[in-house]
């Protein structure tokens, strides 16, 4: 999902996996505002979704097999409380997969729950307000790893499947 469509309802799956995403509440803006000049980055449509903290795209049952990665570019505006930025996870029974987020105060986590706990790889130091970061998190099926602008930040090692909420 680029999340650059520009308009509508729905972000597309750019695989061929076809879990296009519906969008709650998040705004589309035709230009980024400024919100990337501190990055190198070419956008297809030069639009964006803007996430205010209620928002969210919902894309379906989609259950890791093997391997993870999940990556997001964000521009915190406020980092006084915890803030999903991607995660698996069901409602109904409160059980995750794994979630990218930034913890209260701002820096940045990928968790992984694993059937044994929560294996998680947290950010060297807090992201800072009004700045660009690109955020990934990797699971290989026995380690945890959390990259920010593409450098490695922590890994910790995993000892079971990863649970697989529906």
């Amino acid at each position: 999902w680029h999340f650059d469509e520009g308009e509508g309802p729905v972000a597309y799956d750019a695989t061929t996996q076809h879990n296009n995403g519906n969008i709650y509440g998040a705004t589309w803006y035709d230009s980024d505002g400024g919100r990337w000049r501190d990055v190198d980055q070419r956008f297809s449509t030069g639009s964006c979704l803007v996430f205010d903290g209620n928002d969210y795209v919902d894309c379906g049952n989609i259950l890791p097999g093997a391997a993870l990665t999940v990556e997001a570019w964000v521009y915190p505006t406020d980092v006084t409380d915890e803030t999903t930025i991607v995660s698996k996870r069901d409602d109904l029974a409160g059980n995750y997969s794994y979630v990218l987020r930034l913890a209260a105060g701002g820096t940045p986590e990928f968790v992984i729950y694993d059937g044994v706990g929560d294996k998680t790889a947290s950010g060297d130091s807090p992201c800072s307000i009004g700045t660009s970061y690109h955020i990934a998190g990797t699971w290989d099926g026995s380690t945890v790893s959390l990259y920010v602008n593409g450098v490695l930040q922590a890994d910790t090692d995993t000892a079971g499947s990863i649970n697989s909420s529906t």
